[in-house]
C-alpha cells in the first residue's frame, strides 16, 4: 500500500530577505506617494509668489500638482486631511503679512488662510474624477479643475482673487499677454497645462523603463498631444506679440501720450501707530514732499498729483462732507443743522487752501486724485464711504467714488458689522459701499478710472467698471488704484497685491498707476511691464507719462467667461455624486 511521505508538511509561508519591505509596509510607503507629491508641489508652489517669487517654480509647482493626481494610489481619509494641512501651511505663509495689520486680523488671516487651504485637496478629487470618471486627458483635468477653482474663489464669500498661478508670472511680461484675452485664469490654465503634459511624458517614460507599461487610452494620448501644442502655441505667441508691440512702441516718434501724472509715496503712519490729533505732523511732511516735487524740473506740466489711500484725511474725521441741505442731521452729530452747515464750509475752505499752497507759479493747477473718508448726508441718514476724492480748484466743490468692494475684516466684518458697538471695540467704524462707478476727465482729456485699496483684487469688479464707464460714453483711458499698504509692513502682501494691479492692466489694456502708502506705488503699461516703480517705505515722487494702449482683448468683451465655463466642468464629478446619492436612496 502506498504510505504518504514521512516529511512535515508545512504550509507555504512568504520568505522576507533581510532588508527588504513587507507587502504591508509597501501599501503604507505608497499611501504616502500623492501626499508627497503635493507637499514637493506647495513648495515650488511658494517658492514661484512673493516674497521669493521664482516664475519657473510654478512650472514645476504644476508638475507636481499633477503627479500626484495621476498617481494611482487611492488617498483614504487621513491623506485627504494631510493634503488639506499641507494646504493650510502653505497658504498660512503666503498671506502671513494680513496679520501685521492690527491685531484683531490674525483671526482673519488664520480664517482666510484655512478658508483657501480646501481648495488643495478639492482640485485633487475634482481632476481624478475628471481623469477617471469623465475620460478627461491628465493636462486638461488638472487645468480645467484648478482654473475653475480659481474662479470660484474670485466670486465665494466676496471674491479673493490674490496669489493666482498666474501672478507668478509677473517678472516676466512677455508671457503675460494671453490675459488680455482669458485674464490671469488663462495664464493659470496654461501653467498647468504644460507642467501636467510634462507629467504624463514622463510617467510614460518611466513606466517603459520599468516595464510597467499599462494600456494607455488612445484619446488621452491624443489630449496630451493637443496641450503640448496649446501650450508651445501660447508661449510662442505671447513672445511674438510682446516683440511686435515692443517695436512698433519704439518705431513710434511721438506715441499717443494721456498726460504727466505725479504719485506720491510717503510713510503716513496708519490710524492704530498714532493718535488721531498726532497724524497732523506726517500729513505735513507728505505736503511738503510734494511741494518740492512739483518743484522739480521733471515735474513741468503736470496734469494730476495722486495721493495715496488714507492720507488726505491727516488728523480730520472725514476729507469731505456730502450734504445736501436736506432736513434732519444724523444721531452721530447731534448737532443742528447751521452747525453742519459749517463743517461743510470749513471742510470746503480747507480744500481749497491746501490746493492753492501746491499751486506753482507760472505753471497750471495740477488736479488732485486723493482718498480719504468721505460723509454724506441725506434726509438724516448718515453714510460713510472709504474714497477716491476728485479736487480740481477750477471747479467748486470735489466729485467722488466711493468704495464698491470693501475688504472683509479690514473694513467689515461679518455679522458683527451691524453692531457698531462692537465694531469700535476693535478700534473700526461702520462703512457703507457704494453703488456706482465714477470717472474723471483731466485738463488734457484724459478720462481717468479709480479704484481703492484692494478692488484691483477682484478682477471681475474692474472689468465691469471698464465696461460700464464704456457704455455711459467715458471710456477709461487710465485706470488708477490709490491703496494704503503701510497696514502689511513691507511684506508680501504688498507683492501680491501690485502682481493683481499688473494682470488688470493687460487684462484691460490699459496704463494702471499704483499710489500705495508705503510702497509699492507703479506705473505699468499695457502689457504688464513695470516702467517705473518705487520701493517700500521710500519716500519720493514717481512722475508718469503713459500712452494709450489701443490693442483689443477678448476680456474686454466677455470678461471671465472662458473661465466660468471651466468653473461648470469643474461641477461635474460633483453633480454625478449628487445625483448617485439621490437615486441610491429613492430607487434602490
Amino acid at each position: 500500500m502506498n504510505r504518504k511521505s514521512d516529511k512535515p508538511i508545512s504550509k507555504s509561508l512568504p520568505t522576507f530577505q533581510p532588508g527588504t519591505s513587507s507587502p504591508q509596509n509597501s501599501r503604507k510607503a505608497s499611501a504616502w506617494l500623492p501626499i508627497g507629491l503635493i507637499a514637493i508641489a506647495a513648495g515650488f508652489h511658494w517658492l514661484a509668489l512673493p516674497p521669493v517669487r521664482q516664475p519657473w517654480a510654478a512650472y514645476v509647482s504644476a508638475f507636481f500638482y499633477a503627479a500626484a493626481v495621476y498617481c494611482p494610489v487611492e488617498i483614504t481619509g487621513r491623506g485627504w486631511w494631510c493634503i488639506y494641512c499641507i494646504g493650510s501651511i502653505l497658504w498660512l505663509g503666503l498671506l502671513q503679512g494680513i496679520r501685521l495689520a492690527y491685531w484683531p486680523l490674525y483671526g482673519g488671516w488664520v480664517a482666510l488662510s484655512l478658508y483657501v487651504a480646501a481648495y488643495t485637496p478639492a482640485f485633487v478629487a475634482i481632476s481624478r474624477s475628471l481623469r477617471r470618471g469623465f475620460d478627461f486627458p491628465l493636462p486638461f483635468a488638472c487645468a480645467i479643475s484648478w482654473t475653475g477653482l480659481e474662479l470660484f474663489r474670485s466670486y465665494f464669500a466676496t471674491g479673493f482673487a490674490c496669489c493666482l498661478l498666474g501672478h507668478s508670472q509677473t517678472p516676466w511680461p512677455a508671457v503675460l499677454d494671453l490675459a488680455a484675452h482669458f485674464g490671469a485664469y488663462g495664464i493659470s490654465f496654461c501653467i498647468m497645462l504644460l507642467g501636467a503634459s510634462i507629467c504624463y511624458l514622463v510617467a510614460l517614460i518611466c513606466e517603459r523603463r520599468c516595464e510597467k507599461v499599462t494600456q494607455k487610452s488612445r484619446s488621452e494620448q491624443f489630449g496630451v498631444l493637443i496641450a503640448g501644442l496649446l501650450s508651445l502655441f501660447w508661449i510662442f505667441s505671447s513672445f511674438s506679440n510682446y516683440r511686435i508691440y515692443e517695436r512698433q512702441a519704439a518705431s513710434q516718434e511721438t506715441p499717443e501720450g494721456l498726460g504727466k501724472f505725479m504719485i506720491v509715496q510717503h510713510n503716513m503712519p496708519t490710524m492704530f501707530d498714532l493718535p488721531r490729533e498726532e497724524l497732523q505732523i506726517p500729513w505735513l511732511e507728505q505736503a511738503r514732499l510734494t511741494e518740492r516735487s512739483l518743484r522739480s524740473e521733471s515735474a513741468g506740466d503736470v496734469e494730476v498729483v495722486i495721493w495715496p489711500e488714507s492720507t488726505w484725511d491727516g488728523d480730520k474725521y472725514f476729507s469731505w462732507l456730502d450734504w445736501d441741505g436736506s432736513k434732519g442731521q444724523p444721531a452721530l452729530f447731534g448737532q443742528s443743522e447751521e452747525s453742519l452747515s459749517k463743517a461743510q464750509q470749513w471742510i470746503q475752505n480747507w480744500t481749497r487752501d491746501q490746493l492753492a499752497r501746491f499751486h506753482v507759479a507760472g505753471q497750471d493747477q495740477p488736479a488732485f486724485l486723493v482718498s480719504g473718508a468721505v460723509w454724506k448726508v441725506r434726509n438724516g441718514k448718515l453714510e460713510r464711504f472709504n474714497a477716491a476724492l476728485w479736487l480740481d480748484a477750477d471747479r467748486e466743490g470735489a466729485d467722488y467714488y466711493a468704495k464698491r468692494h470693501l475688504v472683509m475684516f479690514g473694513e467689515y466684518i461679518p455679522l458683527v458689522s451691524s453692531f457698531p458697538q462692537l465694531l469700535a471695540m476693535v478700534g473700526l467704524g461702520a462703512l457703507d459701499a457704494g453703488q456706482e462707478f465714477v470717472a474723471w476727465k483731466t485738463s488734457s482729456g484724459t478720462i481717468v478710472a479709480p479704484s481703492v485699496c484692494f478692488e484691483n483684487v477682484v478682477p471681475q469688479l474692474i472689468h465691469r467698471q471698464v465696461k460700464e464707464l464704456s457704455r455711459r460714453g467715458t471710456p477709461p483711458d487710465i485706470l488708477v488704484n490709490v491703496t494704503n499698504d503701510a497696514w502689511f509692513r513691507g511684506s508680501s502682501i504688498v507683492d501680491h497685491h501690485l502682481n493683481n494691479a499688473i494682470l488688470c492692466a493687460v487684462e484691460n489694456r490699459r496704463p494702471m498707476l499704483v499710489a500705495a502708502n508705503s510702497g509699492i506705488s507703479a506705473w505699468i503699461d499695457g502689457s504688464g511691464r513695470v516702467i517705473r516703480s518705487l520701493h517700500k517705505f521710500e519716500e519720493s515722487a514717481l512722475v508718469a507719462t503713459p500712452s494709450r494702449d489701443a490693442r483689443w482683448g477678448l476680456w474686454q468683451t466677455v470678461g471671465d467667461w472662458p473661465a466660468r465655463i471651466t468653473c461648470l466642468v469643474s461641477l461635474l464629478p460633483g453633480l454625478r455624486w449628487t445625483l448617485r446619492r439621490i437615486r441610491k436612496k429613492f430607487w434602490s
